[in-house]
């Protein structure tokens, strides 16, 4: 927006937009402002639910063995998943796609994944080539 003396001129792609028909100029940008306030409102508020659990946990054992493909689909997507390694072997944890990088955890040891925006969906688990393993993983959403 230009501003030409004291009257504003709106260019779109850099041609003048006629505002004769807005008769009361004031008056139509305090609409505009007030939406462009609402809307940025409703983000914060979305972003706050997403904040919020919904205090919902489950747990869920695991068997666990050295190939990558046992992959566990998230009921709905998680804020928090603990997984407590109750094997003997290391096991390995990647999230929300295989190529993410896998996090190990030895035995005997857990591990938070924590996403404050409901962000996980999935999990894979695996052990090392030759090696069985058990866990616990606490989902809460």
């Amino acid at each position: 927006m230009e501003k030409i003396g004291n009257v504003p001129q709106i260019t779109i792609n850099g041609k003048p937009v006629d505002t004769s028909a807005i008769d009361d100029y004031d008056g139509f940008m305090g609409f505009i402002m007030q939406a462009s306030a609402a809307a940025n409102i409703a983000k914060l508020k979305k972003y706050a639910e997403d904040q919020q659990s919904k205090g919902h946990v489950f747990s869920l054992p695991l068997n666990i063995g050295p190939v990558p493909e046992q992959q566990i689909q998230c009921p709905e997507p998680l804020q928090t998943l603990y997984i407590e390694n109750t094997g003997a072997a290391q096991i390995f944890v990647a999230i929300n796609s295989l190529s993410s990088p896998a996090t190990p955890i030895p035995a005997g040891r857990e591990a938070l994944f924590s996403f404050k925006n409901h962000v996980l969906e999935l999990f894979y688990v695996w052990t090392a080539p030759g090696t069985v393993s058990t866990a616990t993983a606490i989902l809460s959403y």
